[in-house]
């Protein structure tokens, strides 16, 4: 199953590569860096066919790929918010229930600060048992 999605991902794979030989048969000297972009391309095609396939099928140096890599994941992580402030769980106020029963009397409930989910639990069993 694994080989059915890196072949399926071939396509993406082999488009870097062209872009990446094109930019090596037109760089200006041997050592030129290579441009962000492709290093962009390259980090993603890691995240998704791993370090070691990705650098050797576009003949990149594994280091190099694991170095980008780990910035381009700390990078990710560091907008993030590090607290979440979650919203207080919503409850009702004072309020009365009434459930009329099928022989004319009703169930009366008084409630305070009961929270919405309770009252779903509730009003599923009174009327579930009705």
């Amino acid at each position: 199953m694994a080989a059915t999605f890196t072949m399926l991902r071939a396509p993406r794979r082999d488009a870097i590569r062209r872009r990446l030989d094109r930019w090596r048969a037109t760089r200006p000297h041997r050592r030129a860096r290579i441009p962000e972009p492709i290093w962009a391309a390259a980090v993603g095609l890691a995240r998704q066919d791993g370090l070691s396939q990705t650098a050797r099928a576009l003949g990149l140096s594994h280091t190099t790929l694991k170095q980008r890599l780990q910035a381009y994941g700390a990078a990710a992580t560091e907008g993030m918010p590090t607290f979440v402030e979650l919203a207080p769980v919503p409850t009702l106020g004072t309020c009365v229930i009434e459930v009329p029963g099928p022989d004319g009397h009703a169930l009366r409930i008084h409630v305070q600060g009961l929270l919405v989910a309770d009252l779903l639990a509730l009003s599923r069993a009174v009327w579930s048992s009705a």
